[in-house]
Order: structure tokens, then sequence, then C-alpha cells
């Protein structure tokens, strides 16, 4: 009863944190996922589109505030133009790590949350069978990885480094 904090977060397609053009305008088209960072309290916003219009800019990830206001953007272009998933790990050296799931390459990538551009490594999707890894998720009790695949409607459970753990299969009308 009367629990202060933000009980969900809804991001609408065409959203737009900012103004100006090119790589100055700040944007969102199609926010693909969203991820709490329980280092800062706050999220973290990926785009797959925002190299399109109407921002055509290279600002694909977004951190955000605990009420989901904008505090900055990051180019991860270096690495990918297509974030379609992001999760947030805090390992035991107390470093925050970020997880980014690239459906065109077929990847995961693993970055530090303080310096998101650079890959710490990455590794293949398609050696355990993901074609179409769109989402991802973190077990906080073990740091097992859930990659949603949308082509063939599974979750893959693999380890951070992409040892596969288990497939769930998920209805067909899911």
């Amino acid at each position: 009863a009367g629990e202060a904090g933000i009980r969900g977060v809804i991001v609408y397609s065409g959203s737009s944190y900012g103004s100006g053009s090119g790589t100055g305008r700040f944007g969102a088209v199609h926010p693909t996922d969203i991820a709490f960072d329980p280092a800062t309290g706050g999220y973290l916003m990926v785009d797959s589109e925002v190299d399109e219009g109407p921002f055509f800019s290279s600002i694909n990830m977004f951190r955000l505030n605990g009420e989901a206001g904008r505090l900055g953007g990051v180019s991860l272009t270096s690495f990918t133009k297509e974030p379609t998933g992001i999760t947030a790990w805090v390992n035991a050296a107390g470093e925050t790590h970020l997880f980014i799931t690239d459906d065109n390459r077929q990847r995961v990538f693993e970055v530090d949350a303080d310096n998101p551009s650079v890959v710490i490594r990455s590794f293949s999707t398609t050696t355990f069978g993901c074609q179409d890894p769109e989402d991802i998720s973190i077990n906080p009790a073990n740091g097992h990885l859930f990659i949603l695949s949308e082509n063939d409607r599974r979750i893959y459970e693999v380890t951070q480094t992409g040892a596969l753990v288990a497939k769930i299969q998920l209805p067909s009308w899911f």
C-alpha cells in the first residue's frame, strides 16, 4: 500500500527524445527493448531503426533515469546497427555489463556499461540454432541468458559465453 516507484514503462513507436537534425537529433522510431540498470536505478533502451527517417542518427542506445527521462544517447554502430535486445548484469567484480542482441548479424555482444561502444566479447547465436535473436533477458540467480528467437518461437537458455543450456519451445499461437 502506497509504494512509490515505477511499475512499468510504455515506449510508443515514433517517440522523440530531442530535436535537431542528423546526428544531433535523438529519437526512438522503433524501440526494440528496454532493460533496468541495477547499478544506476535507470533504464537502457535500444532502437534498431534510428539510422532511418526521421532521425537518420547513429545514436541507437538511450540512457534513461529512473523515471524514464532521457539522460543521453550512445552509438553502438561500431558493432551493431540493429540492436534488438538488451539486458544488464552486475558481475562479481561489481561491473555492469550489457548483453545486446543483433538479429541481422545473429550475435550477442557483451559490453561494459561504462564504455558500451567497445565490445568485450561476442558469440554467434546460430551455433545453438537461434537464427533470429530478438530479445534477451538474464537469470539473476546464475547469470544465464535467455534469448528469444522470433522465427522458430523458442527461448534459448545459454551461458554468458554462448554455450547452450536448454531450449524452450513456445506455443504455436505465441
